[in-house]
């Protein structure tokens, strides 16, 4: 048992999964249409990050809006989902949070998105292309294939150069993307899925195509997804 006060800051502070939610129904999604569970599932992301940003807030540029769905069922034996990987840090509790600044989530005032604690934020920060490697690692590891094999790379684009970083980072040279943050900036779990939609939209992601799908949230919660795109 924990005093109401502990309780609040458990709350406040507690890991969100953000771009790394959409990872993470399509794992259970894809667990329970396997076990015969559902038939099909229906997974729902959306951001209202602009609501909850102070206009003057240094970081209030790179929040954008938008909502996504996806149906997820099954596939032929030679498309899907074939591995993933999913983690968590809970070394960085307090770098970005949401609640009323200087208070709890439930005080008096109006709840804002907000860097609380600097040091945090810029070690999650500088470190965001190192867990897409990770998580992209981990799930290459768990199959025979390697970044050579993958043809389309998806990473979830949290930052204008986000993107560009990570697929040097990770020797991808031969993969390919669709650049997403100019036009929507920073929608969180939408993400991912309307990076694939605008990629299947402008011919770049095509049928049959090896794709790594990469996320991670502040908390830290981050991963990577493999899978054969396709029916």
């Amino acid at each position: 048992r924990h005093a109401p006060g502990d309780l609040a800051h458990r709350r406040e502070q507690g890991q969100q999964a953000v771009v790394q939610a959409f990872l993470a129904q399509l794992a259970l999604a894809e667990a329970m249409v396997a076990a015969g569970r559902a038939q099909v599932a229906l997974l729902v992301q959306a951001s209202i990050a602009t609501r909850f940003v102070a206009p003057d807030d240094p970081g209030s540029p790179l929040f954008g809006d938008g909502a996504t769905a996806v149906i997820v069922g099954p596939v032929s034996r030679d498309r899907g989902i074939e591995a993933t990987a999913h983690f968590t840090d809970g070394r960085y509790p307090d770098g970005l949070v949401m609640s009323v600044p200087g208070g709890c989530w439930f005080d008096q005032g109006r709840p804002l998105i907000h860097n609380k604690n600097p040091a945090q934020m810029r070690e999650v920060f500088l470190s965001t292309a190192d867990v897409c490697k990770d998580g992209i690692d981990a799930v290459l590891a768990k199959t025979a294939h390697t970044i050579d094999d993958v043809d389309f790379l998806c990473v979830f684009q949290g930052t204008p150069w986000l993107r560009e970083v990570v697929h040097d980072y990770i020797g991808a040279t031969g993969c390919r993307s669709v650049e997403l943050f100019s036009q929507f900036g920073y929608m969180a779990a939408a993400m991912i899925p309307a990076n694939l939609y605008l990629a299947e939209q402008q011919g770049v992601l095509r049928d049959d195509d090896l794709v790594v799908l990469t996320g991670g949230g502040t908390g830290v919660t981050y991963g990577a997804t493999l899978l054969r795109w396709g029916r």
